[in-house]
């Protein structure tokens, strides 16, 4: 546990140390949005999906930056049946637009299937499979897959206490 004493002080397990900068890296985990339904089913990430023994026979990933892009083509081409939903208007929205689109369609070209502007607000399990409800240009959809991965960010491994303070 630490916590800063002073700008140029902190205090680690009772030991107190003095610098003029500090790093803190407590190292980070991947993101899971809060969604309705979403602690009821199994969720796969970027660390867990590599611990599959087995491809799934679909999957719906969530997340259209660089991660949710690399699952969708690996599983892709492993054999699952891919759908990529992004909440943006486009993949890989960060970069230029000309490469988002040019991805886009040589993704799709190769049978993964990319929804974009799709705001996931539900999930639920289904036997075997996980049903994602989202809703797109106004309306609901729903989609299905056997795997759910969610590759939306990162989120720090720190929480603060109830007394404010800052936590590792």
């Amino acid at each position: 546990m630490g916590r800063f004493v002073s700008d140029r002080e902190i205090e680690v397990n009772g030991e107190r140390v003095a610098g003029r900068k500090f790093i803190i890296a407590t190292g980070a985990k991947p993101a899971i949005p809060p969604i309705e339904g979403i602690e009821a089913v199994d969720v796969l990430t970027s660390a867990t999906a590599l611990e599959l023994e087995s491809p799934p026979e679909s999957m719906v990933i969530l997340g259209g930056g660089y991660v949710g892009l690399e699952f969708a083509q690996m599983y892709h081409r492993f054999g699952s049946r891919v759908i990529l939903l992004e909440m943006k208007p486009r993949i890989l929205a960060e970069h230029e637009e000309s490469i988002s689109e040019r991805l886009t369609q040589y993704l799709r070209e190769e049978g993964i299937e990319i929804i974009t502007g799709a705001n996931v607000t539900r999930v639920q399990p289904r036997g075997k499979m996980k049903i994602i409800t989202a809703e797109i240009d106004g309306k609901e959809r729903t989609f299905e897959g056997e795997a759910l991965l969610v590759g939306v960010g990162i989120s720090p491994n720190s929480q603060r206490d109830r007394t404010g303070e800052s936590r590792r």
